[in-house]
């Protein structure tokens, strides 16, 4: 039988986009960290009628007012392409030190709809 204990990691979900339009440049509402330690995510990003590459940035933050880009570790870029051929894209990372986290899109020229969820883990 699987089971945590105070020790162990505990898996969660967020959902920062729903069918979204990409055309409008949205942003995700803001995701609050739950623990004081480090987190590790993963991202799936779901293009449905995507036509161009709409750019995907991953922001953090400290105190909601300064947010800063995670850089793409493929292209060291501070966004992540993302391309309806690809579609399902997941995006990881096991090192996060933000207090606040949202994504942010800018279209450059692409339409479609985007949903994006998060899976996290967090130490207790």
């Amino acid at each position: 039988m699987f089971g945590y204990n105070k020790r162990d990691i505990m898996p969660a979900t967020f959902d920062f986009f729903a069918n979204v339009d990409v055309a409008t440049d949205p942003t995700s509402q803001v995701f609050t960290v739950p623990c004081s330690q480090d987190m590790r995510f993963l991202i799936q990003n779901v293009l449905t009628g995507v036509t161009g590459t709409p750019r995907l940035f991953i922001e953090e933050s400290v105190d909601q007012v300064v947010w800063t880009s995670m850089v793409n570790p493929v292209n060291c870029e501070s966004y992540f392409e993302l391309n309806q051929s690809d579609s399902p894209i997941g995006i990881k990372d096991d090192y996060f030190m933000g207090f606040y986290m949202r994504l942010r899109i800018a279209n450059n020229g692409a339409t479609g709809t985007l949903s994006s969820k998060m899976g996290y883990k967090t130490k207790v």
